[in-house]
């Protein structure tokens, strides 16, 4: 794995979104909580996280999906440490893109699914990367 590394960034053209991305990260976050709705995938290595009193492990092809104000952890399970990316969506932007919900969802710790893991996996890339929009 290459030397840890972090980034994070804005996308100018989408209000309401922040990116983060860590490579070969072997820090161990405390508990702590987001105002925003936190939407990861585990590129490569595996990590946990406490959440909702429960510790969960996951991996690639998976997606860390956390609600707003929850409380949680975040962790490497391996020394080589863990590569992923997350994206913080604020509010308004959910509700921008889910207009007609009533209730916005509740989100378990981890997804399982390959497909979309890669699909978010390569937004997250086109983000980082310059793309000019969700459009690309």
């Amino acid at each position: 794995m290459k030397c840890p590394t972090t980034h994070s960034w804005a996308v100018p053209a989408i209000p309401d979104l922040e990116c983060f991305r860590a490579v070969g990260f072997r820090h161990e976050y405390p508990r702590h909580c987001h105002a925003t709705w936190a939407i990861g995938v585990v590129d490569h290595g595996k990590g946990g996280i406490w959440y909702r009193g429960a510790h969960e492990r996951g991996g690639p092809g998976e997606l860390i999906t956390i609600n707003p104000g929850e409380v949680h952890t975040g962790y490497p399970l391996q020394k080589q440490g863990l590569s992923y990316s997350m994206l913080y969506v604020g509010n308004d932007l959910v509700k921008d893109v889910l207009p007609d919900v009533i209730r916005l969802p509740i989100f378990p710790a981890l997804v399982r699914d390959p497909v979309l893991a890669l699909r978010l996996r390569r937004l997250c890339r086109l983000l980082e990367f310059g793309a000019p929009s969700l459009a690309v």
